[in-house]
């Protein structure tokens, strides 16, 4: 029977966080961004990489590099291989944000950020956004740019991870409503979104 345990809080613990991006590549959990309360009770985004260890249940915070993706919030966090990808969220303030469409990729072995120059046509800045890899590729889906109801996307994006060339998918039916706050999976050969 599964049964929910507290996993060790040594080392450098992470703050309360929300809205905030996780992964996990080889024994390690990653954890990037998100909200958090700052030392004068405002709530700030975070651009700090938390790791914690399964085997030793420690927890680091990576030091900060000049490459690294901006504090952000409400952005998608995806594993291919030993590579993580981070794209798009939000900045600034939560009463008027900044909407992002940029990608990094941090290379777990090295231990390396670099942002991510793509070709094709790349999606519109959005937060909230799914996303998913799959065979390869990192699958994009909904999000928002804006609290309005037509703010709320349903386009899905295609961006190959060896040529780094982003594509529109076009689906041979109606594609789901327009979303954000939602989850993205690969199984089984599909994408699900819920």
């Amino acid at each position: 029977m599964p049964e929910w345990r507290r996993c060790p809080n040594q080392g450098a613990v992470p703050p309360m966080l929300s809205k905030c991006g996780a992964v996990g590549i080889e024994g390690n959990l990653y954890v990037f961004g998100g909200v958090c309360e700052a030392k004068d009770g405002r709530l700030e985004c975070s651009h700090d990489m938390y790791v914690f260890c399964e085997e030793t249940g420690f927890w680091t915070c990576l030091q900060k590099s000049d490459l690294q993706p901006c504090a952000r919030a409400g952005h998608c966090m995806v594993a291919a291989g030993t590579n993580l990808y981070i794209l798009c969220g939000w900045r600034g303030q939560h009463s008027a944000p900044v909407y992002l469409s940029d990608i990094f990729a941090y290379e777990t072995v090295s231990s390396l950020w670099s942002p991510v120059r793509t070709a094709g046509i790349p999606p519109v800045a959005r937060a909230y956004a799914g996303a998913a890899c799959h065979r390869g590729q990192l699958f994009l889906f909904g999000g928002c740019n804006g609290t309005l109801a037509s703010n709320y996307r349903n386009d899905l994006m295609m961006l190959d991870l060896a040529s780094f060339c982003w594509t529109i998918c076009v689906p041979s039916t109606s594609p789901p409503l327009g979303r954000s706050h939602h989850s993205m999976c690969a199984f089984g050969g599909r994408l699900f979104v819920f």
